[in-house]
């Protein structure tokens, strides 16, 4: 029987989780700012998959380390512009939206925030020209990679968006949501099961390190699933 999933059309934002059978075409994208905030237990230390989940946290921000300084007032109002858009105020973002982008000093996060803002007035074309400028104000800006490869695997374009989402976890190999894309990838556009069992362990291992009982949880248990049924179909093909 052939997967069932949803296709989103705002890529980057929590969709709901399906049957194990089935694997979401969109992965849960932290916003742009304020960043990741990772908590660590010393309980789940010894766990392998936590541990090297705690690996890959650790790797190197290259994003992070590229980013440039903002005033206060302008990382305040990127702040209530975030709040904005990702609460669907649209009014409110709009307006907010207009004065961040009439700043002189136009951040990766502040182009993300606009594309995001466009894919929620259905405007997908203009929403991939914000990602792209903001991958060209910081090239390791692995949350505008994210959702270009994204809209692309949409498009059909399967070489183009796995380019994409490597560039990302180049970024920063620690971000989870491109691992949980890339493995949708694999495993339902291009085929290599191993590969994209990989990367759901890498996604389960970094979300058990950034939450000690995620695998008791419904996105948890589905991840869990979905590695086991592709171990299934991996040994019934021979490994391959």
């Amino acid at each position: 029987m052939k997967p069932i999933f949803k296709h989103a059309l705002l890529a980057g934002l929590c969709l709901g989780m399906t049957a194990c059978a089935s694997r979401p075409d969109s992965a849960p994208t932290p916003t742009p700012e304020p960043e990741d905030v990772v908590t660590e237990s010393a309980s789940t230390a010894i766990d392998p998959n936590v541990a090297n989940g705690q690996a890959l946290l650790a790797e190197v921000n290259l994003y992070q380390q590229a980013k440039k300084p903002l005033a206060d007032e302008t990382k305040a109002l990127l702040v209530k512009a975030q709040d904005a858009v990702h609460s669907g105020e649209r009014v409110d973002a709009a307006g907010l939206l207009a004065r961040l982008m009439a700043h002189p000093q136009r951040t990766a996060a502040m182009y993300v925030l606009q594309g995001d803002y466009a894919m929620q007035t259905g405007e997908a074309e203009k929403a991939q020209d914000f990602y792209r400028q903001a991958v060209n104000a910081n090239p390791y800006t692995y949350f505008a990679h994210n959702r270009i490869a994204t809209l692309l695997r949409e498009k059909g374009l399967f070489d183009e968006a796995l380019m994409h989402y490597n560039r990302a976890l180049d970024g920063w190999a620690g971000f989870a949501p491109a691992y949980r894309n890339r493995g949708i990838l694999y495993d339902l556009y291009l085929g290599d099961k191993v590969k994209a069992k990989a990367d759901y362990e890498r996604y389960r291992d970094i979300q058990l390190a950034k939450q000690e009982d995620f695998a008791s949880t419904p996105e948890g248990r589905e991840v869990n699933a979905w590695i086991a049924d592709l171990s299934r179909q991996i040994s019934q093909a021979g490994g391959r």
